[in-house]
């Protein structure tokens, strides 16, 4: 039947009988897909005679919106002092609680004042109406919560607002999950820079010289008292002003001797650390790690260059197609039981009909002779023809060539999924009867791989995935290596360079695929997990390797069009790497004739032309702010690369909005010219430079610089520090408590003046009562000092704290 309503909790009933008249003892409940092979929930066993069961169906990630009986119940029992357990029929049904789609209308582009409200607009499949929402906001970057709304129940609610003061600079994203009258619940996500009027968003404190000593950013604060209390250092108030020459003009023709002193180049030379970065000037930026590109290969020493084309080689239209190579050859499925291949790039495929076969799966190759499982019948292994008879009646569909021999996963018995690892020797017996180890109910072996004498298969249970590793040839089961992360489920291993490669999916936000490197430990076998970044919400994924690179499947690369990523294994950094100009999910990827190729599902297998080249491609430099917001004059970009031939040209463009936008400021096409400086002369707090590679076809131009010159505008020489009580108990000049003690008000003042960092601020200076004067100031650092000391009255141990917080002058 169909289930509508009662979201999000699931009910399952049953009825029970014994033919002895033995009691229920306990009870397991399971609900799959159509075909029973995925788990979408499962009870484990729970001890009762209990004849339903209710679960949150949308917390267990079972389906929401489904048509023709795509799941099924199963109820498991278990009778008291009887061995065997009792199974019911599948009971097949579908979820119609609708499928939500929340949308962010705005912020969008660069927001502009202290606080944030985000709106948004829902939609939901099946009629179904809002009922609640969570909006959360972030750093862009290291995603520390900084206000979180909770679940707001409202079914009418278009936005809300975060009262979190912004910091003029920074980046940050805020996360909207919608919640429909079923509970099944939809996210969005928007990512904004945050670029401030400087000293114009904060009202001055009018109780500055009769409450409080200073004011920063119309707050009103106490300077510690040194008399107080014995310490172990002095906090002291400071006001200096350091000599420094004049402004001078910004001209490229400042003697260089000068320029240094006063003008700052930001530079890169090496794009190896691939993409992902979004700061230059920070301690942990990487300067060889860019921000974004398309269409370049980065991972040569000083040389950026166009990638070699791709074009679809052969049309595949079978949904559920695979690859593999064997010998010289390039097989892939073409239906259900057939098999189809190429002898050579450019050439005429010839198929092949399975006949003894159902349909095959999991398809793989030793290197000559390829291999192909079927859940029906068993694993069928050949080259060029029809093998007739199957090669082994182990019914597996998860294979792989590992430790000289075929490793593959089959479901134990009763199980729906492949819960028994097992190896096979070249007879296509197990070397083991029954497999070396069955997991769990529930638990499905979704990839396996081998390595330095070591095999790893990944299995999966829901949201959650776990590794196990044997030792190749040892008589001992396999064991767990590494318990991945909750909601972290592995879809593909792959070895490469010493250490393990894997595409995961993050369940917890949102489908996030992820790509991940594994350090083993070749001694024992364990491994150590390291997250490289996130790459979209796709859940399929092939993989291969080529030399020092790892290609893998990414969905929707450039936001549409399918393509594969590469991984360097030498720098550890990625890129986006080929790209279709199709859409769909990449299954498979191979190494075929020293050639990349990548199957796009349901479209065709796209392949590598190591003789022609895209012919545009560009890279995106990460945004450059020397560390500091204050305005900035950007005088010039340069680029340098190879002397440029017939057909070959650089586009530079540049954006001032942490890469929101880019506005184009020139071509560099002079043939036979290898540099060329173009002048910006743009006022900003940051820039980011792209680059466009053009090319002919035939040829790829070499970028090795991407440099700018810049000088900071309207910097005073004045430096102030401000030895601030962040205390939880602070008295006013007045003698009376200030309005904000409390337990935890000391850490809230230092909390929100550490958030005030790289911003500029107006400073209520000590003589502010007397000269009314306002000034703005850069707060470039806040230095936090605690120690206790044991308050007699109260009996206790209290907390004190200073924020010592330097401030650099700005002129208006």
């Amino acid at each position: 039947g169909v289930v509508s309503t009662g979201g999000p909790n699931l009910t399952v009933t049953w009825s029970y009988s014994q033919a002895q008249g033995k009691p229920q003892t306990e009870y397991r409940v399971q609900v799959t897909d159509s075909t029973g092979t995925v788990v979408h929930y499962d009870s484990g066993w729970l001890a009762g005679a209990a004849t339903s069961h209710t679960f949150d169906a949308v917390a267990a990630g079972v389906p929401t919106d489904t048509t023709g009986s795509q799941l099924r119940a199963l109820v498991l029992v278990q009778a008291q002092n009887v061995n065997d357990q009792g199974i019911s029929p599948a009971q097949a049904f579908d979820i119609q609680w609708g499928v939500v789609t929340p949308t962010i209308t705005s912020p969008t582009g660069t927001v502009t004042t202290q606080t944030v409200t985000v709106n948004w607009t829902f939609s939901s499949t099946r009629g179904k109406t809002q009922s609640a929402y969570r909006a959360v906001l972030t750093y862009a970057e290291g995603g520390a919560t900084l206000e979180d709304s909770g679940k707001v129940t409202s079914s009418t609610a278009t936005s809300h607002a975060f009262t979190y003061p912004l910091a003029n600079g920074s980046s940050y994203k805020v996360t909207l999950t919608l919640y429909n009258s079923e509970g099944v619940a939809g996210t969005d996500t928007v990512t904004f820079p945050v670029s401030l009027p400087s000293g114009t968003t904060y009202p001055d404190e009018p109780d500055v010289g009769v409450i409080y000593e200073v004011g920063v950013a119309g707050r009103g604060f106490m300077l510690f008292d040194n008399r107080t209390e014995d310490t172990m250092r002095q906090f002291r108030y400071q006001r200096r002003t350091v000599p420094l020459q004049a402004q001078r003009f910004a001209t490229g023709d400042t003697p260089f001797g000068q320029a240094v002193e006063r003008y700052v180049f930001s530079s890169m030379s090496d794009f190896r650390g691939g993409r992902g970065q979004l700061l230059a000037d920070r301690e942990t930026s990487d300067p060889s790690t860019f921000l974004e590109s398309q269409g370049v290969w980065p991972f040569e020493p000083q040389q950026l260059t166009l990638l070699n084309s791709v074009a679809r080689e052969q049309s595949v239209t079978y949904g559920a197609s695979d690859m593999a190579t064997a010998g010289n050859n390039l097989y892939w499925l073409s239906a259900a039981n057939q098999i189809s291949y190429l002898t050579g790039p450019g050439g005429t495929p010839s198929s092949f009909t399975v006949a003894a076969a159902g349909t095959l799966d999991g398809f793989v190759s030793d290197g000559d002779r390829w291999y192909a499982g079927d859940a029906t019948n068993g694993i069928f292994r050949g080259t060029t023809s029809d093998p007739g008879a199957v090669w082994s009646t182990i019914k597996a569909t998860t294979l792989a060539w590992a430790a000289g021999r075929l490793c593959a996963a089959y479901p134990g018995t009763g199980s729906t999924t492949r819960n028994v690892f097992t190896t096979l020797n070249d007879s296509g017996a197990e070397e083991v009867a029954n497999g070396r180890i069955t997991l769990r109910p529930g638990w499905d072996i979704v990839s396996i791989e081998g390595g330095s004498g070591w095999v790893w298969f990944a299995a999966v249970n829901g949201d959650k995935g776990e590794i196990y590793a044997w030792k190749a040839g040892a008589v001992d089961s396999p064991f767990l290596a590494l318990q991945l992360p909750p909601g972290t489920v592995p879809v593909r291993l792959t070895w490469a360079g010493g250490r393990m490669i894997m595409l995961a999916v993050d369940r917890v936000s949102g489908g996030e695929m992820e790509l991940w490197t594994l350090a083993p430990d070749v001694t024992s076998g364990t491994l150590v997990p390291f997250l490289v970044d996130e790459l979209g919400t796709f859940d399929v994924a092939g993989c291969a390797v080529k030399g020092n690179t790892v290609w893998f499947g990414w969905t929707a690369m450039d936001g549409t069009n399918a393509g594969v990523g590469a991984y360097d294994l030498r720098s550890g950094g990625y890129c986006k790497g080929y790209q279709s100009t199709v859409a769909g999910d990449v299954p498979s990827v191979v190494m075929w004739n020293g050639r990349v190729g990548f199957l796009v599902a349901g479209d065709g297998i796209w392949l590598q032309d190591p003789s022609s080249y895209v012919t545009s491609g560009w890279v995106r430099t990460p945004v450059a702010d020397g560390g500091s917001i204050m305005p900035k004059i950007f005088d010039t970009i340069t680029i340098e690369g190879k002397n440029l031939t017939s057909g070959q040209s650089f586009d530079v463009d540049y954006s001032l909005d942490y890469g929101g936008s880019y506005t184009n400021l020139g071509t560099f096409s002079d043939i036979g010219q290898r540099a060329k400086t173009f002048t910006l002369d743009q006022q900003g707090s940051a820039l980011s430079v792209q680059v466009t590679l053009n090319g002919p076809g035939t040829s790829t131009p070499s970028l090795s610089v991407v440099s700018s010159k810049y000088h900071l505008l309207g910097a005073a020489d004045t430096i102030l520090v401000l030895p601030i009580d962040c205390s939880d108990h602070v008295k006013g000049l007045n003698g009376a408590p200030l309005d904000d003690n409390g337990p935890g008000a000391g850490a809230a003042r230092a909390r929100w003046l550490e958030s005030l960092i790289q911003t500029v601020v107006p400073v209520q200076d000590i003589d502010w009562a007397e000269t009314r004067t306002t000034e703005n100031y850069e707060l470039i650092a806040v230095d936090i000092s605690k120690w206790s000391i044991y308050d007699r009255r109260a009996g206790r141990q209290n907390v004190r704290a200073v924020a010592e917080c330097t401030f650099r002058k700005v002129a208006r």
